[in-house]
């Protein structure tokens, strides 16, 4: 369990979908993080994560993620970037987080 904080967010519909509680799951080369908003699912190679997912969010806005992180040595700390697209109807917003988290 990582507790994330965003550093930086360029898509003003969402800021701040990357803070708080991220439960981090993996099996083998798979890996699945959980937060508040959605899941993410995807793969690690060495300390890099390449994840995606589609959150459905209460506003009905469809969020297509697309992210990848890296896991330091000891594990004790995750940091990245992530992009996503969000769209609904005619409104489009591409967003980069630059987040951070520790256990």
């Amino acid at each position: 369990i990582f507790s994330s904080k965003e550093e930086s967010c360029c898509c003003p519909f969402l800021p701040g979908i990357f803070e708080g509680q991220v439960t981090m799951a993996k099996i083998g080369d798979q890996v699945s993080l959980s937060m508040d908003a959605g899941d993410l699912q995807g793969m690690v190679e060495g300390n890099e994560m390449r994840l995606s997912g589609v959150w459905f969010l209460d506003d009905g806005h469809t969020l297509s993620i697309r992210a990848s992180a890296t896991l330091t040595e000891d594990g004790a700390r995750l940091y990245g970037t992530s992009r996503w697209i969000l769209r609904s109807g005619e409104l489009s917003c591409e967003g980069t987080s630059i987040f951070r988290g520790s256990r």
